[in-house]
């Protein structure tokens, strides 16, 4: 396991922050990173080391009093495949990544914790072929999703889930020519996000909908 930390103080804010490399055995590297800090107004250094951690509430890249926590792993499912035969070239390859975050925030509000995971299954598949000047390429994503919080103060909770699929099929073909290829024309055979949220919180109760967003977009 390899961590890098460091802390830096700025006037009555502190923060202090690790990332690291974490090897699991007979699975992969999983990627660390960890925040804590006491910031009424957080610098835009400090924040962006939060970069695009979805579902968090909106004051914790401004005012963080507490800690944030995330761990993400990807494994190759099969093999990735990249060959080149002179005229044709073929690419596929199958994933499976899973990202987790927790937090918890402290304030006269109460204190908040949150938790969440996101899974995603990635598929793609492309090919060239240079004698006819042909491409074409496929790309697939299944993601699954859970996130909730809950304030010790308030005692609300919210819980979201989420499923989304998402495929894209594009080809594109050019006119051959005596020496490579000349002007190109493409077009997109499919590109579509379908999925499913659920929704669970003491106040407004169940509910549950159709979405077109895939489950990584849903909150930011």
């Amino acid at each position: 396991m390899k961590i890098i930390a460091s802390s830096k103080h700025y006037a009555e804010d502190l923060h202090f922050n690790a990332s690291g490399l974490l090897e699991i055995q007979g699975i992969g590297s999983a990627n660390l990173y960890g925040l804590f800090g006491n910031y009424m107004n957080m610098p835009p250094e400090v924040s962006s080391k939060i970069g695009n951690a979805v579902c968090l509430p909106n004051e914790f890249k401004t005012n963080l009093r507490g800690f944030f926590l995330s761990a993400g792993l990807t494994r190759q499912i099969l093999p990735k495949i990249d060959y080149n035969y002179g005229i044709v070239s073929v690419t596929a390859g199958v994933d499976v990544s899973i990202n987790a975050r927790t937090y918890m925030m402290f304030g006269q509000g109460g204190t908040t914790f949150g938790l969440g995971v996101l899974a995603e299954g990635h598929a793609y598949l492309g090919g060239s072929c240079s004698a006819t000047c042909t491409s074409a390429n496929a790309d697939a994503k299944l993601q699954l999703g859970i996130s909730g919080d809950y304030n010790t103060k308030t005692k609300f909770y919210n819980i979201d889930g989420c499923s989304s699929l998402s495929l894209k099929i594009s080809a594109r073909q050019c006119l051959p020519v005596l020496v490579g290829c000349g002007p190109c024309a493409s077009v997109t055979l499919a590109n579509f996000t379908i999925g499913a949220k659920v929704h669970l919180d003491n106040s407004s109760g169940f509910s549950m909908g159709l979405t077109t967003t895939s489950c990584d977009q849903q909150c930011k």
